[in-house]
């Protein structure tokens, strides 16, 4: 999504970014089930001005819309916690429920579950 916000400036062009995310995610999915790969795409939040209701706690949303929320199979949220915290949240996944786990990374790279 980088590429496309430094490309495509403002509501104006919206719809045509949206329209050539679409069109790339289409390719990628082809070539996954072409391959037989699995595919991992990252992201980025961006503040939702208007989603900042009151009982709304963070009023952050991903970029890239419906169009690349609707073209992953499972959706992962990570975000950094308390500490050297980092909590993993599934957020959509098919046929699982919505879960969260808190993990560390050391400084050689491993990861383990985290305690308090």
């Amino acid at each position: 999504m980088g590429l496309l916000r430094t490309d495509f400036c403002g509501r104006g062009e919206l719809a045509e970014r949206q329209q050539l995310l679409g069109q790339m995610l289409a390719r990628i999915r082809r070539l996954s089930d072409e391959f037989n790969l699995a595919v991992v795409l990252t992201n980025v939040v961006i503040s939702d001005p208007g989603g900042g209701a009151v009982f709304v706690n963070d009023p952050k949303k991903p970029a890239g819309g419906h169009v690349l929320a609707h073209a992953c199979t499972n959706r992962l949220l990570l975000k950094k916690g308390r500490a050297d915290q980092r909590i993993a949240k599934l957020v959509s996944g098919v046929g699982l429920p919505e879960a969260e786990a808190s993990f560390v990374v050391s400084s050689d790279g491993s990861i383990a579950p985290y305690d308090e």
